[in-house]
């Protein structure tokens, strides 16, 4: 893997064709499977949005403000393809702030995909924020977790990707010393994503603690040809399900 490895992962994904490569299980019953070619063309579908309402290359930075969900990755994949830097953004409180989060989080984006804008201040440091509705057959904006109305200005990101283009449009490409992650540069995440040994091939439960451990466990199994079966944390937590789950979709 190289700096350019996002575009190599966006075609080793697309030539998967119909062989799955995630399979999500949210709350409520949730199960959506996504083949290598309906997986990237989500992804290219972002990408073409982020550059073309957002101006997403090398040197912008794009929030991604989510829980663990499969949504998290396209998204993160999109940014990363448009040679964009991610920023994992956590909830917080507008009012009450984690001590950490000046710290950490960057005093301007160039776009916040957010499940809950008005769960984070990130939103204030965004030059445009992309609503995103979790739901697999979600079409428009759902009020996220809250319930609540379409931040003034925002774009309704379940409803306006679908009119992008599924060809990739142009993008720049990033040099092995941009970021890319939090603490990560382009040139690194050959080296972040193999810390730990992955079959080839191999189909792989996952159960997250948080997104930074969601992205790094997808793009290990990804780039070693692998399916990704990604749980919840409410999902992952109900033992009886979880074994259930391993049962049912081959997995360990």
């Amino acid at each position: 893997m190289t700096a350019l490895m996002p575009h190599a992962l966006l075609a080793d994904l697309a030539g998967a064709g119909t062989t799955p490569r995630l399979t999500w299980y949210g709350t409520g019953g949730e199960r959506v499977e996504l083949s290598g070619r309906v997986l990237s063309n989500w992804v290219v579908k972002a990408t073409n949005l982020l550059v073309e309402e957002a101006d997403a290359q090398p040197e912008a930075i794009v929030g991604v403000h989510m829980p663990v969900h499969w949504r998290a990755a396209v998204w993160t994949l999109a940014a990363w393809t448009a040679g964009a830097a991610v920023s994992l953004i956590e909830d917080e409180s507008a009012d009450e702030a984690p001590p950490h989060a000046s710290a950490s989080q960057p005093t301007r984006l160039n776009a916040l995909a957010s499940w809950a804008p008005g769960r984070t201040r990130a939103a204030d440091a965004a030059e445009l924020i992309l609503a995103v509705a979790l739901p697999g057959l979600a079409r428009s904006w759902d009020g996220g977790p809250d319930g609540s109305a379409l931040p003034p200005g925002a774009i309704d990101a379940a409803s306006e990707i679908l009119g992008y283009g599924d060809e990739l449009g142009y993008t720049l490409s990033p040099s092995a010393d941009d970021a890319a992650l939090d603490g990560v540069s382009f040139g690194g995440l050959a080296a972040w994503a193999s810390s730990s040994a992955v079959t080839p091939g191999e189909r792989r439960l996952i159960a997250p603690r948080d997104v930074h451990e969601l992205l790094r466990d997808c793009v290990q199994v990804w780039c070693n040809g692998g399916s990704v079966v990604l749980l919840s944390p409410e999902v992952a937590a109900d033992t009886e399900r979880r074994s259930r789950i391993a049962d049912d979709e081959k997995v360990g």
